[in-house]
């Protein structure tokens, strides 16, 4: 088998992708969980926040979101919806 890419993302903190689905736009949605406080244009809320990624098809962020309380959070499954929205699933301890 051949790596066809590597690519990072994350911060400072602990940061780990639980799933990633291909889009019907080629692109990616990533669900992730991080701990880390300097991932660019967004502010970790708690111990570790859950984080959903929308990669194009050459795999740069288009967008980013995170949701989180005071304690863990993590997406682990999600699917794009018929009309192009995303549905995600994932944990809260918050």
């Amino acid at each position: 088998m051949n790596l066809l890419l590597e690519k990072n993302w994350g911060g400072n903190g602990a940061d780990y992708f639980y799933n990633v689905i291909q889009t019907k736009d080629g692109g990616f949605l990533a669900l992730a969980q991080s701990s880390s406080t300097n991932i660019d244009d967004l502010t970790n809320k708690g111990e570790s926040d859950a984080y959903i990624i929308k990669f194009d098809k050459d795999w740069n962020i288009m967008w980013q979101k995170n949701w989180g309380g005071d304690r863990i959070e993590y997406f682990s499954y999600g699917f794009e919806t018929y009309d192009d929205c995303y549905i995600v699933f994932g944990r809260t301890q918050s």
